[in-house]
């Protein structure tokens, strides 16, 4: 059953929105302006999520995607916008969230140095003799050819990857943006090996020295954008005497910190992580650092600890985290998400009683093209 709605507006975090016999109908790809014909992919009670079948009147807004896939695979979702149009959207839907949990802070957007090519981690599937990505609302697998937003080590692993024929695989590949080294581990049903040829680590730097990363492991995809965040991070930081780094990871963040910190001590759940965070400290000569592994949900921190530097999943902070926090003595938090809905619901609980105050919020468009972004709200203990 096709529908034939008009575009009225965006939604969180950037979807098109329409009305059809008094329903929501949500359809992600699509410009204000767009009337389209569309297909119900899941209904509820009260709305539709649904995706174009037809653009029977495209958006002024609208542009030719420059991807011949970008109609059918799911990577990208804004790639029918300018890049500048793009940005605007983004900055205006994290405004809408912290608005609509009462946080009043403007909101600062710095757009990618490089809108394609930008991707170094991703994962490609492959399933009867097809290597590619996801269809957009289905689990059907997209062949491309090429694709633009994958930086040029992981492009010619594709081509490497989709010769290869394999029957069921999945990969999760690392290239590194220092020496264009590419590591590729390989799951095939339970078992999991590195693909032949392939390194189990690359190097990569975010601008306060080298760090060792794994394919199989969490790792960020835009090192560039990455390495702003990081400065960032380095240049509001204070000399402080102790920081609570919470959701460590390999140490993405811990280089810049490690430079500014008398004390630092991090937290993870994953102990593999944990680990190669700590060989990464060392290996940069860092001895006034430790890391501990375990569910942050029960963790107890120092509650003398004067900063805390967060970079939680996107289902945010641990409600006994914030608790913490609260109870702490702790003068600065430095929030990183790339959730802004989670992101303003833990700062709304970290506000809401006058302990802290929003000292500035900025946003990295670290995922071009999609409606995903990056961003790092900096708190300050009121006074």
């Amino acid at each position: 059953m096709l529908l034939t709605v008009e575009i009225t507006k965006y939604v969180p975090p950037g979807t098109g929105f329409a009305i059809h016999n008094g329903k929501a109908v949500f359809v992600p790809a699509t410009a204000v302006g767009d009337v389209v014909n569309v297909f119900p992919v899941k209904e509820k009670k009260n709305h539709i999520i649904a995706a174009v079948k037809e653009i029977l009147t495209p958006s002024p807004d609208r542009i030719k995607a420059p991807c011949p896939h970008y109609d059918l695979c799911g990577g990208c979702s804004l790639m029918h916008l300018a890049y500048e149009t793009q940005l605007k959207l983004k900055t205006e839907m994290l405004q809408e969230v912290l608005n609509n949990y009462g946080l009043t802070c403007d909101v600062n957007i710095i757009p990618a140095q490089q809108p394609f090519q930008y991707r170094y981690r991703t994962q490609l599937k492959c399933k009867d003799r097809i290597v590619g990505f996801s269809q957009r609302n289905s689990n059907t697998l997209v062949g491309v050819d090429q694709c633009l937003i994958l930086a040029e080590p992981l492009k010619e692993q594709y081509q490497k990857l989709v010769k290869l024929f394999a029957k069921q695989r999945d990969y999760h590949l690392l290239g590194s943006s220092v020496n264009q080294e590419v590591s590729c581990t390989v799951f095939e049903g339970r078992q999991k090996f590195m693909l032949p040829g392939s390194q189990p680590t690359i190097t990569e730097n975010y601008g306060f020295g080298d760090l060792e990363l794994e394919s199989e492991s969490f790792a960020q995809s835009n090192p560039g954008m990455i390495s702003v965040i990081a400065k960032d991070l380095f240049d509001n930081l204070n000399h402080s005497n102790k920081v609570c780094e919470l959701y460590c990871g390999s140490g993405t963040f811990s280089l810049a910190i490690a430079k500014k910190a008398k004390s630092l001590i991090g937290y993870e759940i994953d102990k593999h992580a944990v680990e190669q965070a700590d060989k990464n400290m060392h290996k940069n000569g860092f001895e006034h650092c430790r890391f501990e592994a375990g569910n942050l949900e029960k963790i107890s921190f120092d509650p003398d600890m004067d900063t805390i530097v967060a970079d939680p999943p996107r289902t945010g902070m641990a409600k006994s985290i914030i608790k913490q926090i609260l109870q702490s003595s702790v003068n600065e938090i430095f929030y990183i998400s790339c959730n802004p809905t989670t992101m303003a619901r833990d700062l709304s609980i970290l506000t809401r009683e006058g302990q802290f105050k929003m000292r500035s919020i900025t946003a990295y468009d670290m995922y071009c093209h999609s409606t995903h972004l990056e961003a790092l709200a900096i708190l300050q203990r009121a006074t």
